[in-house]
């Protein structure tokens, strides 16, 4: 099986193959190759598409679309028009799964501090230089 990831960002792509994957092989052992394309930050309908287009030309059959929100909702309702456009029958057979990380995907990513130990096998009491008021896109 061929999964697609359209995101928004090339920072967003080794993160988010790295966690479908794990999620993918906790309920499967299903065989699975993971492609990635990214908007460069872009939700026009051209690159979307393009995005749609790149990932099935590379046999994709399921989709993961991940989008900040920057905390606004017309973001999250603009993508899921478009999509919808390009992908009927994919988006009503439930084969595009969206995320919508409040505001970004770098916050959510970093939100868990004994999430990123586990994952990085880091020791527990090691405290991580996170600041929680800084925006991660920033740093």
């Amino acid at each position: 099986m061929n999964v697609g990831i359209l995101c928004e960002g090339s920072h967003d792509k080794i993160p988010l193959s790295v966690i479908v994957d794990r999620l993918i092989r906790e309920v499967s052992n299903a065989h699975v190759v993971i492609e990635v394309y990214s908007t460069r930050g872009s939700v026009n309908k051209d690159d979307l598409k393009a995005g749609i287009s790149n990932l099935r030309s590379l046999n994709c059959g399921f989709f993961i679309c991940v989008f900040d929100t920057d905390g606004t909702n017309w973001r999250e309702k603009k993508i899921k028009n478009i999509i919808s456009s390009i992908t009927p029958i994919e988006y009503n057979s439930g084969m595009i799964v969206f995320g919508f990380p409040n505001p970004e995907f770098e916050t959510w990513l970093l939100s868990d501090e004994n999430a990123i130990k586990k994952i990085l096998n880091l020791p527990g009491h090691l405290s991580l230089p996170l600041n929680p008021d800084q925006d991660p896109k920033e740093n």
